[in-house]
């Protein structure tokens, strides 16, 4: 550190590709991809701190580098990088073609893992028609099935059992959510 001070600071930023800006503390002078922070004199010893928000738009390498010159050209550079990664979650659901009155039929839901990293917070929601009735929920929805976190790679069945109480073609929905935007 200098006990010198720095005049006339200015920082300079380009969102880089696959981030949007959102905002910072300081706020920044937007044009088009460039941010710039117009900070003015530090004293020596002192420091300041931009904290920028940006949103992933598609997974990527992202290198995000900042740059500060002074009014008497001196200037750094400092860059940071992040691996921007996207949740793949897959929900089959398989079931029976045909079934009579009054038989239990059993609905399999697999879920599986295809990014690159877990996936937290799952929960199952099972929606079924009114020809069709669980054990427990009735001909309610089964809310809130709470499957926790699955591993890259990691596939996760679920069995449901339902009996048909009316004659029809029914039909039986899963809705599957979880951390980073995942639902299916």
């Amino acid at each position: 550190p200098s006990d010198l001070t720095a005049k006339g600071l200015v920082v300079t930023e380009n969102v880089p590709t696959g981030l949007t800006y959102v905002g910072s503390t300081p706020h920044a002078q937007v044009q088009n991809k460039a941010l710039t922070w117009i900070l003015g004199d530090l004293a020596g010893g002192q420091s300041r701190q931009i904290e920028m928000t940006f949103q992933a738009t598609q997974p990527a390498v992202v290198n995000s580098c900042s740059t500060v010159r002074s009014s008497d050209g001196a200037s750094a550079q400092d860059c940071a990088v992040t691996t921007i990664t996207q949740p793949s979650v897959e929900l089959t659901l398989v079931g029976p073609p045909q079934s009579t009155v009054g038989e239990e039929i059993t609905f399999v839901a697999n879920i599986t893992n295809r990014g690159s990293q877990a996936v937290g917070n799952l929960t199952l929601v099972d929606r079924f028609e009114p020809g069709l009735r669980h054990e427990q929920a009735g001909t309610g929805p089964i809310e809130n099935r709470d499957l926790g976190t699955l591993a890259p790679g990691e596939t996760r069945r679920v069995n449901v059992g339902l009996r048909v109480i009316q004659p029809g073609r029914w039909c039986n929905i899963m809705e599957l959510t979880g951390d980073n935007g995942v639902r299916t």
